[in-house]
């Protein structure tokens, strides 16, 4: 099975950009701010809250702007479908982005494509309604963006070992732009150990804000996520070293942006998007339906009748052709296993509790793991595999409330000390667009009013 990246360069797209950029922003006077910074990152949870408000940017954000430690993110919390919500506004079921990468099945991990390019998203996102009224905008490691109208755009993109990631990246992003930016900060991104390149596209953001005054910044911090996969999950010296970047990064671009006296007119958004779990053990499902007869020749290229894909704390399944019979055979098969307790199922989830939860129609089924398991895509000798390094995953349940995320808003149109409590992802998008006089289309999120001053 041979799935294709969808990737494709135009030098007609190239130049459209480069004449975009010339024309002027179409201002309607009644804005309420006219340039917004999200600052995206991965690795805070809620408990985590009272320690990133011991650090003075964030105490300041805090008084001066409106926060909220009850942000509830998307299933499921895996960073593509999550990123992607956030800047469509609307659930995976919506935008199409249901996992980092397409399913797959029999694919070798190092051979599986991932989502790079906007194309594979169904719905629009902020920046392509920016664009319309030729908002200058700018994204930095930010996931599914190959490929789109975002004027300064470095996007993450994965190659496979085959194709030279630096000609993928050049053909999918802002050619000018990223490579103006790699000779100037390529001694820091090679200096630095990868967790750590946080580093090199905060830079590259104050740069950025400093020069271009885009309308919309979109950056991506990881180094948490990173960590966490490296050290599990833990308040220590690391994660107060990172917290502690986050905060002189933000005071930089606020004062940034007063130098150039944009200040009045921008609107900060610091948003935890999703975090991990510790893992304690590794659970491989796709061994129990070979063993059923329910996959067959294992190798490059498998025929199943069911098949697993994981998504960390939790996994899809896929019933070839929606067959009920099989899917019902599945269905007593990890009744079974839920039973037995050791194989980590905490909930089985059929299509009727998918689609309150806005997943993906193709799905048949879905486990949700117990704290401390992560189901596997593979095959493994032992259907459950104990470990003995630290290691960490995310796809948990959102809706606990253990898991719910961390925002803080702050700018001249924010109320200050103005605690939100509940809100969702999917609310970020109408807010910014209210922000910026710009038509709410039909998402599934709310204009957070609560936040904004009404003059």
């Amino acid at each position: 099975m041979e799935i294709q990246d969808s990737g494709k360069f135009s030098f007609k797209h190239l130049m459209k950009k480069s004449i975009d950029q010339l024309k002027q922003a179409k201002f309607t006077g009644k804005e309420k701010a006219r340039h917004i910074v999200i600052i995206a990152v991965e690795g805070l949870l809620r408990g985590d809250f009272q320690n990133i408000i011991k650090f003075p940017i964030f105490q300041k954000l805090k008084i001066e702007g409106a926060y909220s430690d009850q942000l509830t993110s998307i299933y499921p919390t895996m960073t593509y479908p999550v990123l992607t919500s956030l800047v469509t506004g609307v659930y995976p079921n919506q935008h199409g982005i249901i996992h980092n990468q397409p399913f797959q099945p029999g694919i070798s991990d190092e051979q599986k494509i991932w989502y790079n390019y906007c194309s594979e998203m169904k719905r629009k996102a902020i920046y392509d309604f920016m664009q319309e009224r030729h908002f200058k905008t700018a994204a930095l490691n930010w996931p599914v963006t190959g490929n789109s109208v975002i004027t300064y755009n470095i996007p993450e993109i994965t190659a496979l070992k085959s194709e030279n990631h630096h000609l993928k990246l050049l053909r999918a992003g802002s050619p000018i732009f990223l490579l103006s930016q790699e000779l100037r900060y390529i001694p820091v991104d090679k200096k630095i150990p990868e967790y750590m390149q946080d580093s090199f596209y905060s830079q590259i953001a104050c740069r950025t804000l400093q020069r271009k005054k885009p309308h919309l910044l979109l950056l991506r911090l990881n180094a948490l996520r990173k960590l966490q996969k490296k050290y599990g999950v833990c308040y220590g010296d690391q994660q107060k070293y990172v917290l502690q970047k986050y905060n002189d990064l933000l005071e930089k671009m606020i004062d940034i942006t007063k130098q150039a006296k944009i200040f009045s007119d921008t609107v900060f958004i610091f948003v935890s998007v999703n975090s991990q779990i510790d893992i304690h053990t590794h659970v491989y499902l796709n061994n129990i339906l070979e063993r059923e007869d329910l996959i067959a020749n294992r190798g490059t290229y498998i025929d199943y009748q069911a098949c697993f894909q994981s998504t960390g704390n939790g996994a899809y399944l896929y019933v070839k052709n929606n067959h009920l019979a099989t899917e019902k055979h599945v269905r007593e098969i990890l009744e079974e296993l839920k039973e037995a307790g050791i194989y980590g199922i905490k909930e089985i989830h059929t299509r009727n509790d998918l689609k309150k939860i806005h997943a993906d129609v193709g799905i048949a089924m879905a486990v949700e793991g117990k704290s401390g398991f992560r189901f596997m895509d593979g095959f493994h000798a032992e259907d459950i595999v104990y470990l003995d390094a630290p290691d960490a995953t995310s796809g948990y349940n959102p809706r606990a409330s253990t898991y719910q995320n961390i925002l803080f808003m702050y700018g001249n149109s924010i109320i200050p000390d103005t605690d939100l409590q509940a809100v969702e992802l999917v609310d970020l998008v109408p807010t910014v667009s209210y922000l910026l006089d710009m038509d709410v289309w039909g998402g599934d999120g709310r204009i957070l009013h609560e936040a904004i001053k009404k003059s």
